[in-house]
């Protein structure tokens, strides 16, 4: 009871009150109706009576009262009415009858009344009920986490809860807003879904409920929140759909957890870094495809075994203090170790190990991060070393070097550079660079360039040595930056004063060849690599009459025949790409419009690195030596007879030699002999003048012998073909000599043969050479008691190609005046009766180096030693 009274409300309370006074009036109006009946003759005022209680009920402000209260009412003026009408008489029947009726009709009017007011009680407190169930509705939907609205059969909301508003980050209008309370949505895929296709729309049509369903709904600010929707019709007694309840779960947060667990999946998965779980025994619980690679071993054979597994025995304490240290929730990280591959191989990584924690903040096990650093050791060890190289190349470069702080400051030299401007590393390390430096200005500019990232390259500086000289250099240099800060410069320093000097010369010497050029007889110009000409000499414009601006480049071809301007060109193109020295003859219009002949040439001027820097050309009038060469055509015929002419001597010169040889010999030989057989049978006979006279006869005999041996080879020398090879001039010098030395009896000879280059020729010729010569010094050298002998080399000094050599003694020497005379045949310096020759030795060694393309030449002084040069080709590889 107490319970309904609590659960009442005012409504209730009202109800009540109001049943109280009806059922008090009705009975106070039944009480008067007969109290008045029995005091009143005329039954009419009874019925006024009647009315109270109706009057009472009618106070009632309901809707039923109101209906009973006019039909009583009615009823109440009938009788009324019959009443009045009633003929007399009949009183009593009629009040009788009427105050039965009249109470009849009251009585049952009351219970009527009595009836509808219950009925009214009930349906106010269903009401009640109704609107309490409704409010505690209201009140769960509100509560529930989960976002809620609810809609009519056209759509409109009705309800919802604050979780929708959250979805939605706005409030829907109440009976305006239709289907949903964002009005843009989505389909999963990014396409747009308006709203009258949305699926509350296809749960109201068609009455079915949607699950599960996902949308993409759009905010006000623009972001977007991914929901499942669960639509649930709504229906009424008979089945006909009223509306829906629409729940929204929202899973933005689950799909971007999703996505992150499966990124990280995925990361874990393609990982080029070995990646592995392990619980707190080591046993390892994943493997990705990393580790495969890195260690050799599939995940089938890892997972379940012991992480140690890839532990090197000497290494087998890092794991338990490893594990030891994850236990206390410690992370550790650039962890350098060794590992062992399953092919035994042994490979350095990096662990970075982490503990795992579940949920209530337990370490279970640990993650491996494993990274492959066997390059990286490899490039470290290869950056120590260039580091070392560095550090070698720049304390051992020829090249001057030094760093510079952002003070200015020195902080690093090199002995290059220390000794180049003669300060000692303590006089140059520690100061201001521009105390050195002769232009403040220029150093000041070189160090804010520096500062602000140029890099210089060839500047020129003038720097002030220890002696008090100044050196002219070139700097390049950049600076070292260190996340956008300057740390120091990086400097070369090369010395070009000798450079300086030398380009001062060479402008001189250009401005001296432009002198001469301007008025050397032939035409002169220079090039470009790719030929185009930039300079002409004077002689050039004086002839063809233009002028610089014409010629320049490819002008020149509008001087040029034009029957030969394209042989011209393309010979002179082809130049240009092959590099190869350029020669052409071709006719070039003058002023006066004639065409003379010129032989041109053209050579490639290279620098140090053997590329073309420009090209220097000729052009030489061979107009009258062509002329000549025409006339030159015309006695061809008549060298040809004298070649034929010539060569028909030579065999008679043959025929004269044999003759020579063995006719002359003959009464040699005789007189030779017959001399002997006096001299051995009769000599004791003959007197002392006979026996001198002899001996002259003898001596003839035996110098004309030696005169026809040496007319025979001297003859040889020019039929004879050469065989070239190289010749090991040394070896061939002192054979020779010691041969020589040998048949000079006890003589003090100092004979001194150096070390020859080899050269070019024929072994034979070059024996004559070297004994003659070597003859020639023992024979002048043997009046004094002590004499010296040299053989030796010099560079000759007309040819790089060739080399020189020289016999020298102290002997007799000879006057320089006839020198002329000595490679002449029978020239003799000295009477025969001092040294013994028949003047045919010399003149056969000028034949023979002639004949290797070579030269001779002697320097003497009489009493003062002779020295015979002579030069041939160097010996080629």
């Amino acid at each position: 009871m107490e319970r309904r009274e609590m659960t009442m409300g005012p409504a209730g309370l009202r109800w009540k009150l109001e049943d109280a006074v009806t059922i008090a009036l009705a009975a106070v109006g039944v009480l008067g109706v007969f109290v008045l009946d029995l005091l009143t003759p005329r039954g009419y005022v009874v019925w006024i009576g009647y009315g109270l209680p109706l009057w009472a009920v009618s106070r009632l402000p309901t809707k039923t009262t109101a209906l009973l209260l006019a039909t009583a009412l009615a009823c109440t003026g009938l009788i009324a009415t019959a009443y009045v009408l009633s003929p007399p008489g009949i009183d009593l029947v009629i009040a009788l009858v009427n105050r039965a009726l009249g109470a009849g009709f009251l009585w049952i009017m009351t219970i009527v009344l009595l009836r509808q007011r219950a009925t009214d009680e009930q349906f106010r407190a269903a009401q009640e009920r109704l609107q309490q169930n409704e409010a505690r509705y209201r009140e769960l939907v509100q509560a529930l986490p989960a976002a809620v609205y609810t809609c009519d059969e056209r759509g409109r909301i009705t309800l919802y809860n604050q979780a929708a508003v959250a979805v939605w980050e706005r409030e829907p209008e109440v009976g305006k807003d239709l289907w949903c309370g964002s009005w843009k949505i989505y389909r999963p895929d990014g396409a747009p879904l308006p709203l009258d296709e949305c699926p509350v729309v296809v749960t109201l049509r068609e009455g079915r409920a949607i699950h599960g369903e996902e949308i993409v709904v759009e905010r006000p600010d623009g972001t977007r929140r991914h929901v499942l929707l669960h639509h649930e019709p709504m229906r009424n007694a008979t089945g006909t759909v009223v509306g829906a309840v629409n729940m929204l779960m929202d899973i933005t947060d689950r799909k971007q957890a999703e996505h992150a667990v499966a990124h990280l999946a995925a990361i874990v998965t393609s990982s080029g870094d070995a990646v592995i779980s392990k619980d707190l025994r080591g046993i390892v619980r994943s493997w990705n495809g990393a580790a495969e690679r890195l260690f050799g071993y599939t995940a089938e054979e890892m997972i379940g075994q012991p992480v140690s597994l890839l532990i090197p025995p000497d290494r087998d304490n890092e794991e338990p203090d490893i594990l030891k240290r994850i236990e206390r929730g410690e992370t550790i990280t650039q962890y350098e170790t060794i590992r062992r591959r399953k092919d035994g191989t042994d490979l350095h990584i990096s662990l970075t190990v982490s503990p795992l924690i579940d949920p209530h903040g337990r370490v279970i096990g640990a993650s491996k991060i494993a990274r492959d650093i066997t390059e990286q050791k490899r490039v470290e060890n290869a950056l120590r070393r260039s580091e070392q190289d560095l550090s070698d190349f720049f304390d051992n470069a020829s090249t001057g070097l030094h760093w510079v702080g952002p003070d200015g400051i020195i902080m690093r030299v090199n002995q290059a550079e220390l000794d180049l401007l003669g300060y000692s590393r303590e006089e140059y390390v520690g100061h201001h660079i521009a105390e050195f430096h002769v232009h403040q200005p220029i150093i000041q500019d070189i160090l804010g360039r520096l500062a602000g990232g140029e890099t210089l390259r060839e500047y020129p500086s003038r720097i002030r040595c220890k002696d008090g000289s100044i050196l002219d250099v070139l700097i390049n240099s950049n600076g070292l930056f260190e996340e956008d800060k300057f740390i120091h410069t990086r400097c070369f320093t090369r010395d070009v004063t000798a450079r300086k000097r030398g380009d001062k010369a060479l402008r001189e010497s250009e401005e001296r060849f432009h002198t001469l050029a301007d008025n050397m007889s032939q035409f002169a110009w220079t090039a470009d690599p790719t030929g185009w000409i930039f300079w002409y000499n004077q002689r050039w414009y004086e002839y063809t009459g233009t002028t610089f601006e014409e010629m320049q480049g490819w002008g020149w071809e509008k001087v040029h025949h034009p029957d030969h301007l394209d042989r011209v060109v393309t010979k002179w193109r082809h130049a240009h790409v092959t590099g190869e020295p350029w020669e052409d003859t071709f006719p070039l219009r003058g002023l006066d419009g004639t065409y003379r002949w010129f032989l041109s040439r053209a050579l490639p001027i290279r620098d140090a690195e053997g590329r073309i820097v420009r090209w220097f050309g000729t052009n030489t009038d061979i107009t009258e030596l062509r002329e000549a060469q025409a006339s030159l055509l015309i006695s061809e015929e008549r060298i040809k007879k004298q070649a034929s002419a010539l060569a028909e001597v030579n065999k008679e010169l043959v025929s004269f030699s044999y003759s020579v040889s063995h006719d002359l010999r003959a009464p040699l030989r005789t007189i030779d002999a017959f001399s002997r057989i006096v001299e051995e049978d009769h000599g004791a006979h003959l007197n002392a003048e006979a026996s001198r006279c002899l001996t002259i006869v003898r001596k003839a005999a035996g110098y004309a012998g030696e005169l026809i041996d040496d007319l025979l080879e001297f003859s040889r020398l020019g039929r004879q073909d050469m065989a070239f090879s190289v010749v090991t001039m040394e070896q061939l010098a002192r054979e020779t000599a010691e041969d020589l030395r040998t048949m000079q009896g006890d003589r003090q000879i100092h004979l001194t043969v150096g070390t020859l280059p080899p050269c070019q020729g024929d072994p034979r010729f070059l024996k004559l050479v070297w004994t003659n010569l070597l003859t020639n010094a023992f024979k002048y050298t043997k009046n004094r008691n002590e004499s010296s002998i040299e053989v030796g080399w010099i560079p000759d000094d007309a040819s790089v190609e060739a080399v020189t050599y020289y016999v020298k003694d102290d002997g007799v020497g000879f006057d320089m005046k006839y020198v002329h005379k000595l490679f002449n045949v029978f020239q003799r310096l000295h009477r025969k009766e001092d040294f013994e020759g028949t003047g045919v030795g010399l003149a056969i060694v000028h034949r023979i180096v002639l004949r290797h393309g070579g030269r001779i030449w002697a320097e003497g002084k009489v009493d003062g030693g002779a020295t015979f040069f002579f030069s041939l080709r160097k010996a080629t590889a």
